[in-house]
Order: C-alpha cells, then structure tokens, then sequence
C-alpha cells in the first residue's frame, strides 16, 4: 500500500517556498531521487535535502536538482537570488507571489520591465505560447511545472503584441482565440499496483487499489473509498481529468536500499477516472503504470 511521504507545509519562509516548488519540479518530472543522482555529481541524501525545507539549498544543489529535472536554470537562478535576498531581509512570500517562472525567457513570460525606450519604435515580437492560467489555489505547483520547457508543447499559440513606447509586451488570453490544440476530454490509463522493495525490487502489492471520494490515503478507514472497485496491476480506466491531493509513495521506506530503487516514485497528482457503472473516482498516480502518469495530456480538474 502507497504511504504518505513527509508533508511540507507552506509557511511563507524562502527556504519553505524553495523546496515546495523543487518538489513540483521532480513531481513533474516523474522522476526518482536515484534517477536523478544518476544525471548530476549530488547524491540521492543532498538532493532530497535540497528539498526538505530545512534550510535554503544552495544554488548549485538547486541548479543540479532542476538540471537533473531537465528545468530551466536561468530561471531558477534568478529565482533563487530573489529568495535568498528575501530570507536574509526576513521578508515573507506570499503563495503564488514569486516563482520560477517570473524569470523565465520573453517567449515564455512577460518579460520584466527595463530602462526607458530609445527613439527608435520597438519591432512585434514573433507569436508565442500563451500560458493557461489555473485555478488559485494551484498557481505556484502549475508554475513550477511549466518551468519545464517539454512540457509547454500543449500549450495554445496565441499573438504576442509590442506596447507602443513602452516596448513592453503582453499575452492575450488563452480564451481570446480558439486553439489550434485542445487536451482530450478523456485518456486511457492503465493500473499498476505494485510496491518498491529495497533497492531493486517492485512485486504486487498484496491488498487491491481502488478509486476513492477525495484525494488522500487509507479510505477505506477514513470511509472515502468508492465501494465495489478494487483493482490490481493491469486494470484499465478512463481518466477525464488530474487534480493535486496528499503526497503518495509506492515505496516501502522501511526497507533497506530502497532510496536506489529506480522504481521507487512519489506523486501527488491524483486522476479523476469513471468506473465502469457511470460513477468517478479519485486514484494517485502511483497506482498508475509509468507510461501513463504526468498528466497524459489532460486538463485540471475544476
């Protein structure tokens, strides 16, 4: 059975704000701490140190942590000058307010405001991807995630205008014109419950998945658990949407060697998928096979 990993609360301090969204960052990623270790010169112990909030990471830990998650590290440099500063003035960040994504490329973001413009008239810029605004309570994780230039490939192209004067610029509404791609209104997902064991092992998991009412563990005490579907590896389901819940793991972290197991995986991304009488539930993605995880193309859940 998936077990709840340590839970970061957000509390508004740069170090805090730091690690929550390298954990997005990973998250996105789909990939391990081993997997990472395995792309850059920090072991597995300093990388999840780096996101253990304990401390601000250093900036070369965070730029080998966002390297190894394939992020963009001009934008998080910028990112974390701008905490680090924040932490020694004791200043507070408020949720959503700063993010790696504020320093990010023109073609990606608004770019940030410089000196006076020249005489000459500034040249429009060529079109870009507008980026979907998600619902409030998900900004900063939907932010970190887009950090990832892969992953902006969905993405609606809509017209990047020159302001007159000012030469800045600004995106239009992803909903000011109709996309040349939208997300699928439902995907295929298929079942994998099976548990990492020390280093190298991944066997079935003795007790059945199934959908539950909302988006954290143990429904079956906490009587969130859709009833009547129980599912092992292997089972299909159609999935119209994710959302984000508690922080689930398919490790068994009393195991010994199991931080080197490559199949080890942690998420907090949750499918909302419809059972096969009509009615929906929640199930993370840790219960999901690995081509099938990451979102697959789907909307947020509203």
């Amino acid at each position: 059975m998936a077990r709840p990993e340590n839970h970061l609360h957000r509390d508004g301090t740069p170090r805090r704000e730091l690690a929550l969204a390298l954990r997005d960052l990973r998250g996105a990623s789909g990939l391990t701490y081993a997997q990472m270790a395995s792309r850059c010169n920090y072991s597995i112990s300093a990388l999840q140190e780096a996101a253990s909030g304990q401390r601000l990471a250093t900036l070369p830990a965070t730029l080998a942590f966002v390297t190894a998650c394939g992020g963009d590290t001009n934008a998080w440099q910028h990112y974390w000058n701008q905490l680090r500063r924040m932490e020694t003035e004791g200043t507070s960040v408020a949720a959503g307010a700063l993010t790696p994504l504020q320093h990010a490329q023109p073609q990606h973001m608004l770019p940030v405001p410089g000196p006076a413009p020249s005489n000459t008239a500034p040249k429009p810029e060529p079109t870009t991807h507008a980026i979907p605004q998600p619902s409030a309570p998900h900004r900063f994780r939907h932010l970190a995630r887009l950090a990832r230039h892969r992953h902006l490939r969905w993405m609606a192209p809509t017209a990047l205008l020159a302001a007159v004067g000012g030469g800045l610029t600004a995106l239009l509404s992803p909903h000011s014109s109709a996309p040349h791609h939208s997300a699928p209104a439902f995907a295929l997902v298929v079942v994998q419950n099976k548990v990492a064991i020390g280093p190298s092992t991944l066997t079935e998991d003795s007790t059945p998945v199934y959908l539950s009412t909302k988006t954290v563990s143990r429904c079956r005490i906490r009587h969130c658990m859709l009833a009547d579907t129980s599912m092992v590896s292997g089972a299909k389901l159609v999935a119209t949407c994710w959302t984000r819940g508690e922080t689930l793991t398919n490790a068994d972290m009393t195991s010994t060697g199991i931080n080197r197991n490559p199949d080890a995986v942690s998420s907090d991304r949750w499918y909302l998928a419809k059972w096969k009488d009509g009615r929906t539930g929640y199930i993370c993605e840790v219960y999901i096979a690995p081509a099938y995880r990451g979102g697959v193309g789907l909307n947020h859940c509203r």
